[in-house]
C-alpha cells in the first residue's frame, strides 16, 4: 500500500523516524527551507506529481 509523503521534517525530532517505521515516504525537497513551495517549487511539484503517478497505480 501507497502511503502519504512526507515532504519535509527536521531530523531531529522523533515524528519522521516512527513515520518511516510505517512506511511513509519522505521527500527532501532541494533548497526549499520551511517553505518548499516558494523556495523550489519546480522540484515539489515533480516530487507531488511523481507521488501521484505511482498512487494512480494502486
Amino acid at each position: 500500500m501507497l502511503k502519504n509523503s512526507l515532504t519535509r521534517g527536521d531530523a531531529s525530532l522523533p515524528y519522521p523516524a516512527k513515520l518511516a517505521e510505517g512506511g511513509v515516504e519522505r521527500a527532501e525537497i532541494a533548497h526549499s527551507g520551511q517553505w518548499p513551495m516558494y523556495a523550489n517549487a519546480v522540484a515539489m511539484w515533480d516530487r507531488i506529481a511523481a507521488f501521484v503517478r505511482r498512487a494512480e497505480e494502486f
